[in-house]
Parts: C-alpha cells; sequence; structure tokens
C-alpha cells in the first residue's frame, strides 16, 4: 500500500476522533491550520503552491469532519457508541459513566487489574496475587498483555 494513502487513512482517523472529542468547528480550525502550514513549508522548499495536495487534504478533512456525527449516531451500532464515548470520555455524568465502566468495560478493568498489580518488576510466575483481588485464574485472563505484565512487571516486559 503507498505510503500517502496509509497517511490519508492516518489524517482521516484522526479527524474522525477529534470531531468526536472536540467538535466539527475547531477539527476544521486545526486541520486548516495544519494545511496551512504544510503550504507554507511546501512553497518555501520548492518555491511553488501544492494544489492537488491541497485539494485532497482539504476534502479528507472536510468531508470527513462533516460526516463524523451523522455516522456516529445513525451507521454505529449502540455497542460501539458506548465503547466510543467511553474510551473517548464523551459522557460527563459521573453516575453514567460509572455504570458504562462497570458494564462495556469488563476487558479494560479486568487488564488494568492486573498490569497495576504487578508493579515494575513483577510478582512472579505462577501466583495468583494479580488474580485474587479480581477472582481470576491465569487461563481466563481478558487479554494477551496482561499476564506478562503482572507476571514479569512493566521492567521486565518492555526491555
Amino acid at each position: 500500500m503507498p505510503s500517502a494513502l496509509l497517511f490519508y487513512l492516518f489524517l482521516a482517523g484522526v479527524v474522525f476522533v477529534s470531531s468526536l472529542k472536540f467538535g466539527t468547528g475547531l477539527t476544521l480550525l486545526a486541520s486548516a491550520l495544519c494545511i496551512g502550514f504544510y503550504v507554507f513549508w511546501h512553497k518555501r522548499r520548492t518555491n511553488r503552491i501544492p494544489f492537488a495536495n491541497l485539494f485532497i487534504l482539504s476534502s479528507i478533512c472536510l468531508v470527513t469532519a462533516l460526516a463524523t456525527h451523522p455516522a456516529y449516531e445513525n451507521v454505529l451500532k449502540q455497542h460501539h457508541r458506548n465503547r466510543l464515548s467511553l474510551w473517548l470520555r464523551l459522557e460527563t455524568d459521573p453516575q453514567k459513566i460509572a455504570a458504562m465502566k462497570r458494564d462495556f468495560a469488563y476487558n479494560t478493568n479486568m487488564a488494568e487489574s492486573a498490569i497495576t498489580s504487578g508493579g515494575t518488576l513483577g510478582k512472579g510466575f505462577f501466583t495468583r496475587h494479580a488474580y485474587q483481588k479480581v477472582a481470576l485464574y491465569p487461563s481466563n485472563t481478558p487479554t494477551i498483555y496482561s499476564p506478562p505484565l503482572a507476571k514479569n512487571g512493566a521492567f521486565r516486559v518492555l526491555r
């Protein structure tokens, strides 16, 4: 896949997430500033304005920013919206956030519990320290990274 296409997909994803988090107006303003900086930099480097790139970047940002909220409301299913709103912290009601964390973020909570119980150096293999708090056995861990971090610690896993 060409690197330009990967960049355009990444740009659309960033615009989608920032439009949900900060709103369409701020996202379009930030996109316009970034594109303006790119045009200024490119003109200083090559002494010409990249009209094709300017059109492509502007249209990707504009279409993605304007289509974010309709796609969020009409295309995504309710469980997708719940996970996105929990991840981006779009909800402001503390009771609803607590209910969402309890209901929708089970795997995240279990992984967080396993990772934080390991500490920096870990608890060691075949011990149940990470799982006594949440009553899980090592075979029922929710994510792939939780057991190594709980057993070995962050320092030993990341070196």
